[in-house]
């Protein structure tokens, strides 16, 4: 009499290596955490069209005294729902355009996040904006959040959890991540387009 249990019919799973059956495991595990959390496209680079909440873009202004942004970088739509002078979607690519005056940037926060921090130190650092302000998670243990604090960034923590919008404008859910406000101050703006300034 044999002490081992009965295999279970169906196609065996053949990995060449230990790899292969760890990547393979780790494939799993995200698609069911996936399948479970609704949240986790926040999570992902899949989607990195969330969009900021209309109280935050106001409180800004207000703060600032305007009315409009001179530049939004990264606005999902020519028509976008910041309200900016100019705005630069996918398809001008904000991070090869020039930026200018006072801009607002809540950047994809997908896998080129740091590509647009970079961005956005060299604009300041070169004096071809007066300021950018950014909308992005607290991720103190990148090196991009470094690079901002180091570059001059003034940062402001929102309090709780920030209800991005969705692409059809109905509210999500709370991000599962906190989030601050960044502003980045030129020392020394040399490349200001006189019509973008009030």
């Amino acid at each position: 009499m044999s002490s081992k249990p009965p295999k279970k019919p169906g196609r065996p799973r053949i990995h060449a290596t230990d790899q292969d059956r760890w990547r393979a495991a780790q494939h799993a595990r995200r698609k069911r955490l996936r399948s479970r959390n609704p949240q986790a496209a926040l999570f992902s680079s899949k989607s990195a069209e969330w969009y900021t909440p209309p109280q935050i873009i106001q409180e800004v202004l207000t703060a600032l005294g305007r009315d409009q942004f001179d530049l939004d970088p990264a606005s999902p739509r020519r028509d976008g729902p910041i309200p900016a002078k100019v705005r630069f979607t996918q398809a001008e690519d904000g991070l090869i355009q020039p930026w200018f005056g006072v801009v607002w940037l809540n950047p994809p926060y997908g896998r080129n996040l740091s590509q647009w921090i970079q961005k956005t130190i060299h604009e300041v650092q070169a004096g071809h904006v007066l300021q950018v302000i950014l909308l992005v998670p607290v991720r103190s243990d990148t090196q991009w959040w470094w690079a901002l604090r180091e570059a001059g960034g003034q940062i402001e923590h929102l309090r709780g959890r920030v209800r991005f919008l969705r692409a059809d404008g109905t509210v999500g859910t709370a991000s599962p991540f906190p989030s601050a406000l960044i502003r980045l101050v030129s020392a020394f703006p040399t490349n200001i387009a006189p019509d973008c300034i009030d």
